[in-house]
Order: C-alpha cells, then sequence, then structure tokens
C-alpha cells in the first residue's frame, strides 16, 4: 500500500508605483505538504508469537512567508529602501 502524500504551493506577487518616486513589491507563498513517516515494529501477541507491524502515516507540515520591499528615490545618487521578510510558520 502506498502512502498518501501531497503538496500544495500557491504564491503570488504584486508590485508598482507608489507615486512618482516610490514603488513597492510584495509576495507571499503558502506551502502545505502532506508527508509520510513509516512505522516499522515487531510486537508479541498473546501467545508469545512475534508479529511485525507496519503503517504509513502523514504527517502534515504547512509554512507561510511573506516579503514587502518600498523603494523611495530621495535625489539622483540616493535612495531609501524598507524591506520586510516574515517568517516560516508551522
Amino acid at each position: 500500500m502506498k502512502p498518501d502524500y501531497q503538496k500544495r504551493q500557491p504564491e503570488a506577487e504584486f508590485s508598482g508605483p507608489l507615486g512618482k518616486k516610490t514603488s513597492f513589491f510584495f509576495d507571499f507563498e503558502r506551502r502545505s505538504i502532506d508527508d509520510n513517516a513509516v512505522i516499522s515494529a515487531v510486537f508479541l501477541d498473546p501467545t508469545y508469537n512475534i508479529v511485525p507491524f507496519s503503517q504509513a502515516i502523514v504527517i502534515p507540515v504547512t509554512s507561510l512567508e511573506a516579503n514587502v520591499k518600498i523603494d523611495r528615490q530621495l535625489s539622483t545618487n540616493h535612495s531609501l529602501a524598507f524591506r520586510y521578510h516574515g517568517p516560516h510558520s508551522a
């Protein structure tokens, strides 16, 4: 029997101007993975016979990441950038 496995990873990006001298960039990504773990063991039945046991179980893992960047042109030679990198969550 083959264990179930799934991976879903939607993501999006947005960017554009916020006036003449300012621009923004935003992206996010969400990962949902149903991974597998295999249990392989032996145990004794009531009459002390060795009985093998094997089973796959689904281990769900989810994470979310977001990034924001804002750039501002202060002068011909100077710019200001703000960046935020959101944490991965599980």
